[in-house]
């Protein structure tokens, strides 16, 4: 799956975390400490297995604007964590002074293989999930296509 990249994303975002939080990362050894995966990020590395998905592709990450208050205080957007996991990572800011792009969207965004414009796919399916502030300016949902790709030497007619 993917290059064997879901499975690294709890892991990556627990360590990014762990250091803006100022504790060592540890493998994690007790059931106990999976509370601390966000179960987001498991359920996400769950269904991509069973969906048998091979690649990832992202657009680029409104990552939005201004500060977040978080149990570290006051932070500037994107925080730390999440600078950290978009490294390498397409980023902009548009839109409302507010926190876009989390940690946790972030640690997602290390499953993908590239970042840029939508490739040419033939869709198979869609869909849509709604984040929790409502936008004036744009909606606030992240959309997730599942397509088969198509061969560059295919032309727009044949697919």
């Amino acid at each position: 799956m993917m290059g064997g990249a879901a499975p690294h994303a709890p892991r990556d975002l627990t360590q990014f975390s762990s250091r803006v939080d100022g504790f060592a990362f540890a493998p994690i050894r007790d059931c106990r400490k999976m509370e601390r995966l966000d179960r987001r990020i498991v359920g996400t590395c769950v269904a991509l297995e069973l969906l048998d998905i091979a690649e990832i592709v992202c657009s680029a990450f409104n990552v939005g604007a201004g500060t977040v208050e978080t149990e570290h205080g006051t932070l500037p957007v994107p925080t730390p964590a999440t600078a950290r996991l978009l490294r390498d990572k397409p980023i902009y800011s548009s839109g409302p002074s507010v926190e876009l792009t989390t940690p946790t969207g972030a640690a997602l965004a290390c499953l993908a293989s590239s970042c840029g414009p939508l490739p040419p796919i033939i869709v198979r399916a869609s869909g849509y999930g709604a984040g929790d502030r409502d936008f004036i300016e744009h909606p606030n949902v992240l959309r997730a296509l599942i397509g088969d790709s198509i061969p560059e030497n295919t032309t727009k007619e044949a697919a």
